[in-house]
């Protein structure tokens, strides 16, 4: 029986879920063991967004797939008012329980200046090296782990593993395949809003950076389509004079429509990071201040020495 890696806390909203869950699936295809991400199915710390079930990825522990089932909601609304009382509640006690039961087998790493890098990018060392020649499987916790190479290595296995369910996808590329039977090129835009105020843009701002992208790229802009994403509802008027409008999909549409463009503009947040990574595309960060020239070059996705998230 192979060893197993269980990925049970991470915290943090989708895309935060997404890139560990990347990164370590790559350790494991790499050391031939199983991934099992309970993690992934909190989708955020108070339950309240069930990103999860519009993923292929299944959950496989009959707790959990009563846990965060849909009939589970309906007891907690009938008994508290609310749908995620007891998903929230179990969860907390489960992860309790686990740190004690699984003390001797969980690795951490939850502040970046000790995140982890795994095989195949690093050599296993240290406690994980221990982990690996034990008998006991690997848990997981904390959000810094990190494996650049595993993750250009095995692109796609991870990109088919994490991919969204099938009435998603066929919605999306019909989209796409529309808007490109008009435009010769489909560029992402990304503005980050409501609680990450670090990566905060002012939409004025967004405005001039469309402006430059056209101008250093050299596209012309009756040839290029915008598809804006936000977390927030922008005033589409600033954009007078492109072509663009804002997608209306839920969170996960959001992603992936994002993920199928040829370039991302996006905010300096996970969720544009991991858009890039999974359509393989340039991600651009938007601030005050681009380093164009660091960006010209690039035409696939890289690993971003601006980025907050690598």
């Amino acid at each position: 029986m192979s060893k197993k890696v269980i990925i049970f806390s991470c915290g943090g909203k989708m895309c935060n879920q997404l890139w560990l869950f990347a990164n370590v699936y790559a350790y494991c295809l790499e050391k031939g063991y199983k991934c099992i991400n309970y993690s992934f199915f909190e989708s955020s710390t108070d339950f309240s967004d069930n990103y999860s079930k519009h993923f292929e990825v299944c959950i496989e522990s009959n707790f959990f797939k009563v846990l965060f089932s849909e009939k589970m909601e309906k007891v907690s609304y009938k008994l508290f008012r609310k749908k995620y009382v007891i998903k929230y509640t179990l969860h907390k006690i489960y992860i309790y329980i686990l740190k004690i039961v699984k003390k001797k087998s969980i690795i951490s790493a939850q502040v970046k200046e000790k995140k982890m890098i795994l095989p195949p990018t690093n050599k296993s060392h240290g406690f994980l090296s221990t982990l690996e020649r034990s008998r006991k499987n690997i848990y997981i916790e904390g959000w810094f782990f990190r494996n650049p190479a595993g993750l250009e290595k095995y692109h796609s296995e991870i990109v088919e593993y994490l991919k969204p369910k099938e009435y998603i996808t066929e919605k999306i590329n019909s989209q796409i395949r529309n808007i490109r039977e008009k435009y010769d090129h489909v560029v992402g835009v990304h503005i980050r809003r409501g609680d990450f105020p670090q990566a905060y843009v002012s939409t004025e701002r967004i405005v001039d950076i469309l402006n430059e992208y056209l101008v250093m790229y050299k596209k012309k802009c009756e040839k290029t389509f915008f598809i804006l994403c936000s977390d927030e509802r922008i005033d589409m008027r600033k954009f007078e004079g492109f072509n663009i409008r804002q997608n209306s999909g839920n969170t996960v549409e959001d992603f992936f429509i994002l993920s199928q463009t040829d370039l991302v503009l996006g905010s300096n947040s996970s969720f544009s990071l991991v858009a890039s990574y999974y359509g393989n595309i340039p991600f651009i960060i938007c601030t005050e201040n681009i380093d164009w020239e660091y960006y010209l070059k690039k035409n696939k996705y890289f690993e971003n020495k601006y980025s907050v998230c690598v």
